[in-house]
Order: structure tokens, then sequence, then C-alpha cells
């Protein structure tokens, strides 16, 4: 029985002889050797040897069968480029080692049905390929990120904001983030954000005539428990939430809670310090940090240093909308409101300040323009509550802009149901990261 390959196990191939005892002949050794024979032969010849005989004896005393002296050939004339035993060897072996590594990493995926491996998920899509041979993220259809080397699977980390982050379901989708959806009430009608109130509906509500002041509401812990659960059983390994501020809500209250009720997991809380897509940009961040690979520990730590860049300037018609959704006192809104001034405000440290105060709309949106210029700018987001002129700001801001942004995605967002009773129509602004 001819040696087998040992390129795959159950595969059993021809190889040449490669033993140490043919490798370790020398032409010279191999020329005494064929010269014994021929005197060895003679000698025969002379005593009445038979043909038979002297084939046994010439096979004998050279110490190569048949099948060796083939092999042999094979192996002398790889170096002619004549003999094509070696080089058709090495293709089978290449195809054997490389069947064998598509078996292994479709065997790690979720699906190989082997011991300690989990089912492939059909449901899973692969997005473009990133520059230079980087991991391509892979999103499932509840939104995390998960991420994959040339290796396989390298890091599961999984995103989750509240709708208070202002992504749009597109948005979301796209970048692989969850989102917990806040609640929004009209009297004694009640929705959850994004789910069964969308952003269009809810400012056809709010501007509509003798219309209700739209009421809003934390998400339940059971609610953002709800989510980690799916999340994990999805496959995520580590989850990280980010979360409007605490100083304005109690939505990272519950998150909190929904974390300490799963101790054995490895679930982080981070408090934006912002809201609307102040808190939307840091997600997108983390996100995109996921599906590079990086852990859960790695994404908090940015996110916690990346916050103090970032900044929200927003222009109002009024402070009357703060006042009656209580982020803000009476006394403040009666000062914003002297002469009919036009608000600037800003988030600083989770609270909410008026920076400055203009007599028209025109000169509210230059002075924001001015704030949002004022360092060089990484990334920028145009926010609106149904304002007029949103195209011309975004233009004049971009235009003044300096530093890495990318100004053909300088995305526009309306500002969503969550926020957006706090703010009252007709107000305009952006929210930048600054670069570090």
């Amino acid at each position: 029985m001819p040696p087998a390959c040992s390129c795959s196990p159950g595969l059993r191939l021809p190889l040449l002889d490669c033993s140490p005892t043919s490798r370790s002949r020398s032409p010279t050794t191999g020329a005494r050797s064929w010269a014994s024979t021929r005197s060895s032969s003679r000698s025969a010849r002379s005593r009445g040897a038979s043909s038979a005989e002297l084939r046994r004896r010439s096979a004998g005393s050279t110490g190569f069968s048949s099948r060796r002296s083939s092999c042999s050939f094979s192996r002398s004339s790889r170096s002619t480029g004549f003999g094509r035993s070696s080089t058709s060897c090495h293709r089978r072996r290449t195809s054997c080692q490389a069947t064998e590594r598509s078996r292994h990493l479709r065997a790690t995926e979720p699906g190989s049905g082997q011991p300690g491996l989990r089912e492939r998920r059909p449901g899973l899509r692969r997005t473009p390929a990133r520059p230079l041979g980087g991991p391509c993220r892979l999103v499932s259809s509840s939104g995390w990120g998960r991420t994959r080397s040339r290796e396989g699977i390298v890091s599961r980390v999984a995103i989750v904001t509240d709708s208070a982050a202002d992504l749009t379901p597109e948005a979301a989708k796209e970048a692989g983030i969850t989102v917990v959806a806040l609640e929004v009430s009209f009297g004694d009608d009640h929705y959850k954000a994004g789910l069964d109130l969308s952003t269009e509906e809810f400012w056809r509500r709010m501007t509509a005539p003798d219309a209700p002041f739209p009421k809003t509401a934390a998400a339940s812990a059971g609610d953002f428990q709800a989510v980690f659960e799916r999340c994990l059983s999805d496959g995520a390994e580590a989850i990280v939430c980010v979360d409007v501020a605490g100083t304005l809500s109690g939505t990272i209250k519950a998150a909190t809670i929904a974390r300490d009720a799963l101790p054995d997991r490895e679930i982080h809380v981070v408090d934006s310090g912002s809201a609307s897509m102040g808190e939307g940009l840091l997600a997108q961040v983390g996100a995109e940090m996921a599906a590079r690979g990086a852990s859960a520990t790695s994404i908090v730590e940015t996110l916690n240093r990346r916050k103090a860049d970032l900044n929200v300037f927003f222009a109002l018609d009024t402070l009357e909308y703060l006042k009656r959704g209580g982020r803000i006192s009476g006394a403040q809104a009666a000062v914003g409101s002297l002469l009919s001034m036009k608000p600037i405000i800003t988030i600083k440290d989770g609270a909410v300040e008026s920076v400055d105060r203009v007599r028209t709309r025109s000169k509210a949106r230059q002075r924001a323009i001015e704030l949002l210029t004022e360092r060089p700018v990484e990334r920028l987001v145009i926010l609106h509550t149904m304002s007029e002129g949103v195209e011309e700001f975004r233009n004049e801001l971009l235009g003044r802009l300096e530093g890495s942004v990318d100004k053909a995605h300088a995305d526009v967002y309306p500002v969503g149901p969550s926020v957006g009773p706090h703010l009252g129509p007709g107000g305009i602004g952006a929210v930048v990261l600054y670069e570090a």
C-alpha cells in the first residue's frame, strides 16, 4: 500500500517516496550501485544464471523496487522540469488544505450542527467590504452589529440606544443599532415613539389646532431587559447601551435596573450627557467601533472620552415648550421671552442652557452657525423641528466649517417624538462632534 496524503483525514492519495533512505542517496552512491549491479550481472551470466535471477539480483543490489525506481525518476526529473508527479501532488495537497480551511470556517459559523457549535442563521447579510482588507460588518434582523475577520467572528458587541437619540429607523438599521422606544402621549392616546408613532405623524398632531400638549415618559426597565435578552439570544457577547442624559430623563435609570437584572452578562450603560442626535452620534461611533471588532470596554472608554467633544446649538422660536415640558423654569422662560427674543440653547453637562438671545429668527440662525464653527468639526448633523429654510441653513453652515468633516454626508434629521415636545416647531440647529 503506498503512503497516504496527510492533508486531510480520510483522503488517501499516492505520494512520492520521500523516505530518508531514498533522499540520502547521492549521485556518486547511485553510480557505485549501478557499477556493482553490472559486475554482478556479468558474473552471474558467466555462471549461467537465468534472466529472472539477474533481474532479481539487480533490484536487490540497488536497493530499489520497481515502484521506488519510478518515484526516483519523478523526483529527479523535478529539477529538469519534465516530471509532473510532484506538481500534481502539490496541487492535490493545496486543494486538500483549502477544502479543510473552508470546512473549518463553515463549522465555526453558527449552524454547523457539531458539538459546541451554533447553527448558522440565514438572516445575516454582508455589507460592503472595508478598505485594506478590514473586517466587514454583519447585521442581523435584530439590529446589533457583528464583526468578521479572516479567521472568523472576532467581536460581538450589541449597541443599544433609546428613541431620544432621534435616529431614523433606516439609520439605526444601517448602523446595526437597536432602539428602545420611549412613550409619547396625546391626552389619553399613548404611543411608542418610532414604533406606532412616526416623526411625521407626531408633528402633524403637534401642530394641529386645539391639539393636547404631548407628554413623554421614559422607557421601562422591562423594555430594556427584553431588548437586552433578545440581543444576547441573537448571539451578542456584550452590550453597550447609550442613553439620553440622566439629568433630562429617567431612561438611564431604567437601563441600569435592566442591566442589574442580568448580572452574569457583560452590559454597559453610558450616559451620553446629551439628547437627540448628540446621543445618536455617540451611538453611531460605538456601532462603528463594534463593526471593526473593538471590545465593549474599549467602546465605553472611547464614548466617555468623546462626549466631551460633543456640542448642540439650537435656535428656537420660543422657550415656551421647554417650560411646558419641565426642562427649564418659568423664570428662565420669562427672561427668554422678554421683548420677543429668539433663544439659542445648548446642552451642557446634561443640562439645557440658553447661551444667547437675539431679536430675529435670521439673527438666531446666524448666531447658531457662529457657535457651531468655533472649532474644527469631525462630524455634523443638522436638526430641525419642521422649520423653513433648512437647506439654506445647511449650505451656509457647511461653507464655514473647518476640519475633517465629510460635507457630502452632513445629514439632516427632523427631531423626533421623544424630544420634539420640548422644543416646539420652527427650530433649527445642529449637533457637532469636534475633532479630538
